[in-house]
C-alpha cells in the first residue's frame, strides 16, 4: 500500500508539474501573440495579397538577420566588438529589410498596373498603406519574436520557471512574453511610420525617426543587463516607454498623410 501511495504522488505530481508548465506556455503564448492574432485576422487574412506580403516580410527579416548572424562570426567576434556595435548593424539591416518590402511590395502593384491587372487610381490613399504596413510589420514581428524568443516559449513547457540573472522581479517567461508583445508592436508601428511618411515622401526626418526609435528599443533590451538582479526595472519601463513614443509618433505621420492626400484631392478638384 505504501508503494501504491508513493506512486499515486509521484503521478500526482507529474500531472500538476504538467498542469502548470501548459499554463505557463499558454500565458506566454497569448501574451505574446494574442494581439498579433488578432491583427491577423482582421487585416492582414482578409486579403490574399497581405497575407503573401506578412510572409514576404518575414523572410526579408530572416534574410537580414542571417546577415547580422554571418558577420558577427565572421568579423565582430573575432575583433572582439562590443554588442552595441552588432546592435546598430541590426538595427540598420532590418530597417534596410522594411524599406525592401515596401519597395518590392510596390513594383509589384506597378507590374500589375502596366499588366492591366489593376485598376490606375492614382496614388495609394493612408487608408489603403496603413492595412499593408501593418501586414508587413506584423510578418517581421512575429518572425522576430519565433526566432529570438522561441526557445523561451519552448521552455515554458518544461517543469518549474526560470529566472535571468538580471531580473529576479519577474520570470524569464514573464519577461519574455511583454518583451515579445513590445517587439511586435514596435514592428507594426515602425512599418506605419515608415510605409505613410518615410517611404512615400523620402522624408528624412520621417527616416531617422525610424532608425533612431528602432535603435532605442534595442538599447533598452540591452539596459536588462546593466542591473545584476533588476535590470527588468529599467528595461521593460524604457521598452514600452518607445512603443509609447512610436504611438505617437506613428500616429502623427498617418494624420499628415491623410493631410496630403486630402490637399492633393482639393487641388485637383
Amino acid at each position: 500500500s505504501s508503494r501504491g501511495s508513493t506512486a499515486r504522488q509521484l503521478l500526482f505530481s507529474s500531472s500538476m508539474f504538467s498542469s502548470a508548465s501548459f499554463l505557463s506556455f499558454i500565458s506566454v503564448a497569448s501574451a505574446s501573440f494574442a494581439p498579433a492574432a488578432v491583427l491577423a485576422s482582421t487585416t492582414v487574412c482578409k486579403q490574399p495579397a497581405h497575407l503573401i506580403l506578412a510572409i514576404f516580410a518575414a523572410f526579408l527579416w530572416s534574410c537580414a538577420i542571417s546577415v547580422v548572424a554571418l558577420v558577427w562570426i565572421a568579423l565582430f567576434r573575432p575583433l572582439g566588438a562590443p554588442l552595441w556595435v552588432v546592435a546598430l548593424c541590426a538595427v540598420v539591416l532590418q530597417e534596410l529589410a522594411r524599406w525592401a518590402t515596401y519597395a518590392l511590395f510596390e513594383a509589384m502593384l506597378r507590374g500589375l498596373r502596366s499588366a492591366g491587372l489593376m485598376p490606375h487610381d492614382g496614388p495609394r490613399t493612408a487608408a489603403q498603406q496603413v492595412p499593408a504596413a501593418v501586414s508587413s510589420g506584423l510578418g517581421a514581428g512575429v518572425m522576430q519574436v519565433l526566432v529570438m524568443h522561441g526557445d523561451v516559449l519552448a521552455g515554458a513547457l518544461r517543469p518549474g520557471t526560470l529566472y535571468a540573472p538580471s531580473c529576479s522581479a519577474l520570470s524569464l517567461f514573464a519577461v519574455d512574453a511583454l518583451t515579445n508583445l513590445a517587439c511586435i508592436a514596435l514592428n507594426v508601428l515602425l512599418s506605419v511610420l515608415g510605409w505613410t511618411a518615410a517611404y512615400p515622401t523620402n522624408s528624412l526626418r520621417a527616416w531617422c525617426a525610424l532608425f533612431a526609435l528602432h535603435g532605442l528599443a534595442v538599447a533598452s533590451t540591452l539596459l536588462n543587463n546593466m542591473w545584476p538582479g533588476g535590470g527588468c526595472a529599467l528595461s521593460l519601463p524604457s521598452l514600452y516607454a518607445v512603443v509609447f513614443i512610436t504611438v505617437v509618433a506613428t500616429a502623427r505621420a498617418a494624420a499628415d498623410s491623410v493631410a496630403r492626400q486630402n490637399a492633393r484631392e482639393m487641388r485637383v478638384s
